[in-house]
């Protein structure tokens, strides 16, 4: 007779328990993480609403409620059974919302990656993940495009990531197009694509990667600037971190934020939680993230082939690449650029791409089906 009380010790309990729980877990990290956004933004976007009289916080909050009511929209809605007719006009559409902030677009801080809908302005290059997501899920599951068709796969995968990756660049927007790229090549890398066409993929990329870089004299600055120090608002975030120390200052009493340190609810949303909550928060909230990603890639990685595979390891590649990105930025490791906090951040388009990768995540695991051990 099993002895129960030491299933706690048991690696296949545990696995089990996990596995059983899995979704509540999921729901419960990820509340954790949307009502730390809302107070932070609150408390952070304090001095937009004292000295501006910018009403900030309000439309976050309506954000909020967009961006939830259109992920429950694509939970009920979407399918991942769409033949490749269907597949193909999602992709076109979604390569003219990408273009079209070159037509119709605002420029704001020299780059023009926002267009207006409603009064509303909206990132076409944050939204277009999710869509990413579905369409490379859906073609890489796609067993008659592999075998002799490996070539033909490339290609297609190469011209279609290409045409999206140009038409954000266009915009100025290299840290967007860096994402939708770096996306796609990892969904590429885990398909089941020959690996020498992976190698030549990345060899490529790594060749092609200093291109941009060089084109143009302030991105190569920002280069130069992380290389000797970091900028003044790289170094403000620093600041924001180092006076947190354990406890923190105390909730809604930061102090960068108060124009010290510019972006603070938006890129440097890490920085100023840590100034205001201290270490002790930033652990239990990087342990929250840390989580959540372990448990996505062990689903992603061990279920099988299959489109909800791709689409779980999608949702997972986004969340890491932002988490990374952000933080790395917050702690001076990568250079300064605009990328947001997952479900913390303010920023209405980044929040609803979360939201809705959140969604094709829980539409996956309802089908999901698990290797045998």
């Amino acid at each position: 007779m099993p002895n129960n009380s030491l299933d706690i010790f048991n690696i296949n309990a545990i696995e089990k328990n996990i596995r059983k729980n899995l979704k509540k877990i999921l729901i419960v990290i990820l509340l954790f993480l949307l009502v730390t956004g809302v107070l932070s933004v609150g408390s952070i976007s304090k001095p937009i609403a004292e000295y501006s009289n910018n009403k900030l916080f309000n439309t976050y909050l309506i954000s909020m409620i967009i961006a939830i009511i259109v992920a429950l929209f694509t939970y009920f809605a979407v399918r991942f059974d769409v033949d490749e007719k269907t597949l193909f006009i999602i992709y076109f559409f979604g390569l003219i919302f990408l273009a079209s902030p070159l037509i119709f677009g605002v420029r704001i801080n020299g780059a023009r990656r926002w267009i207006r809908i409603a009064g509303i302005s909206v990132q076409p290059s944050e939204l277009i993940k999710p869509v990413l997501i579905y369409i490379l899920a859906i073609f890489f599951s796609n067993k008659k495009r592999y075998g002799e068709k490996s070539l033909e796969t490339v290609l297609i995968w190469a011209t279609g990531v290409f045409a999206y990756a140009i038409s954000v660049f266009a915009g100025k927007a290299l840290s967007s197009t860096l994402q939708i790229t770096v996306l796609a090549f990892l969904m590429f890398c885990v398909s089941k694509i020959e690996h020498k066409y992976k190698i030549y993929i990345m060899l490529m990329g790594i060749f092609a990667s200093p291109l941009p870089i060089i084109a143009k004299s302030y991105r190569a600055g920002r280069i130069k600037q992380l290389l000797s120090g970091g900028s003044t608002q790289t170094l403000a975030g620093i600041n924001a971190i180092k006076s947190g120390s354990i406890f923190g200052r105390g909730f809604g009493l930061g102090i960068q934020k108060y124009f010290y340190l510019s972006e603070a609810h938006t890129d440097y949303m890490f920085a100023s939680i840590s100034e205001e909550m201290g270490l002790i928060f930033i652990l239990v909230l990087l342990t929250a993230f840390f989580v959540l990603i372990s448990l996505i890639f062990y689903v992603g990685l061990n279920i099988k082939n299959s489109v909800e595979k791709y689409v779980i390891l999608g949702v997972g590649f986004v969340l890491t690449n932002q988490i990374v990105g952000h933080i790395g930025i917050n702690l001076n490791i990568l250079p300064s650029t605009g990328i947001t906090l997952p479900f913390i951040s303010y920023g209405g388009s980044a929040l609803m791409s979360n939201l809705i990768c959140v969604a094709l995540l829980f539409k996956a695991l309802k089908s999901i089906e698990w290797v045998e051990k």
